[in-house]
């Protein structure tokens, strides 16, 4: 029911079946952006590549990788951005905080294994 038209942005973060899953709906000239792939960090081999990888031939869409390093020139414009929208409401945003030094191993599990919802951070 959503992006019945194809998805025609997708920023990744996470990898695995997630990117599939868009692959498989993407739409024509789509574009994909890789910035990390937490799916896999705690996986001691290489998963195999997303099975619908042919899809961005069908639909002459584009897969980028993206590192924020190399925009750090922007910074200061883009910050200024972001608290706007956030003080204006457009971008809304969660935190998900753990407390104590003794809970950062169980905090990284949660950051790894995807159980944080929204940014996860630990307050010590």
């Amino acid at each position: 029911e959503h992006c019945s038209g194809g998805v025609n942005v997708f920023f990744d973060n996470v990898g695995g079946p997630v990117l599939n899953d868009v692959l498989a709906r993407i739409a024509s000239h789509a574009r994909v952006v890789i910035c990390g792939g937490i799916s896999r960090y705690e996986q001691e081999s290489l998963p195999a590549g997303p099975a619908n990888y042919f899809n961005v031939v069908f639909r002459q869409a584009r897969i980028e990788g993206f590192l924020l390093s190399g925009y750090e020139r922007e910074y200061p414009v883009a910050l200024d951005r972001l608290k706007g929208w956030i003080e204006s409401g457009e971008l809304v945003y969660k935190e998900d905080i753990q407390e104590g030094f003794d809970n950062i191993p169980a905090t990284l599990k949660r950051l790894f294994t995807g159980a944080n919802f929204g940014k996860q951070l630990l307050k010590m």
